[in-house]
């Protein structure tokens, strides 16, 4: 994602964020799912929502050809965009 396209989500409002989600296929209760429990929880990531919410975003775009959206994939490539694969060792 690039630095610009970071910049406009930060500047979205939540509302404009979860259609935002909602264009990617992403219902918001999951995204908020996925960042306080996976991403939060088992990661232990401190960024905020904003940030954790643009990687879900972020890794929806890059399995937008995969209708099912396995919860393990998206899983595995949060966890390789965070650098945090050495939590399942």
């Amino acid at each position: 994602m690039s630095d610009e396209e970071m910049e406009r989500i930060f500047q979205m409002s939540e509302e404009e964020l979860a259609w935002e989600l909602r264009a990617e296929g992403l219902d918001p209760d999951e995204v908020a799912t996925v960042r306080k429990n996976f991403l939060k929880g088992k990661l232990g990531l401190t960024q905020d929502d904003a940030t954790l919410d643009a990687a879900i975003a972020d890794v929806a775009k890059m399995m937008k050809a995969d209708r099912t959206k396995s919860r393990a994939t998206v899983y595995y490539l949060l966890a390789d965009k965070f650098d945090k694969l050495g939590v399942f060792k």
